[in-house]
């Protein structure tokens, strides 16, 4: 029998595609990546780890989930994985597919992460949210907008990132890594920055300053569960001075459009 570790919270990816476009977004899906976490991938990465964590929390999302043809499938291999966790399909809901079924069958949150409080979008996210409510789910309205932060400075090949050489304040004042742990390629990674940095750089080939941050290495499933344990409990790190020590809160752009 297996003893496995508590956790707070896991994040998953489903897909690297995103509808919108946010400044500073901590998973990079404002840089217009393509593709998808495959079913088989999702499945292989998962079963790794199903014995031997035990999360209170565990986030589906991208990118945009609602990209992925086969959301459902990852709902459903999601609660078959881990029974007594709390699951939730984070979206922007503007783009729906009605798998209202599988959620309910699997008791999963529909965790609407509102992105703006223009009226435009508004207007928008209005005629979504009937579309939501006559599924009959449980949904939740996450009003993100209002603590938006900046996790690296500019766009593209030229994000840079902030430190200020103060990883306990950066940990302390962390809007991702506190207790959003990423299951991404098969191992567990500290926050979302870290384990979606190669992606960028493989893709825009980023300056050297990054260098130190590419070296973060995560968690592999052959871990021991003393290793699991201090990883799980690990606070600030230097790693942590990638993002600002202190919150830079900011009204982006509208997230779609461009």
């Amino acid at each position: 029998m297996h003893t496995r570790c508590k956790i707070s919270s896991i994040d998953i990816h489903i897909t690297h595609r995103c509808n919108f476009t946010c400044d500073s977004c901590a998973h990079f899906a404002n840089h217009k990546f393509t593709g998808e976490v495959t079913f088989d991938n999702f499945r292989e990465w998962v079963d790794l780890w199903k014995d031997k964590l035990d999360p209170d929390n565990i986030g589906i999302l991208g990118g945009e989930p609602f990209l992925n043809p086969r959301v459902d499938e990852y709902c459903e291999y999601a609660r078959k994985s881990f029974p007594n966790s709390r699951i939730e399909l984070v979206t922007n809901a503007f783009i729906l597919k009605d798998i209202s079924e599988t959620l309910i069958k699997n008791d999963i949150v529909l965790a609407v992460s509102v992105h703006h409080n223009n009226p435009e979008y508004k207007k928008t996210l209005a005629k979504n949210k009937k579309i939501i409510e006559s599924w009959g789910v449980k949904v939740e309205y996450w009003n993100s907008f209002l603590r938006w932060q900046k996790v690296y400075k500019g766009y593209g090949e030229d994000i840079e990132p902030y430190e200020d050489n103060d990883p306990e304040s950066s940990w302390n004042h962390c809007p991702t890594g506190q207790n959003c742990f990423q299951l991404h390629e098969g191992k567990m990674w500290k926050c979302a920055p870290l384990a979606f940095l190669p992606m960028m750089n493989e893709k825009y080939k980023l300056s050297e300053k990054w260098n130190r941050y590419l070296e973060y290495v995560p968690l592999s499933s052959d871990c021991t569960t003393e290793e699991l344990q201090n990883f799980i409990n690990r606070g600030a790190e230097s790693y942590c001075s990638m993002c600002p020590s202190k919150p830079q809160y900011f009204m982006k752009d509208m997230p779609y459009g461009k």
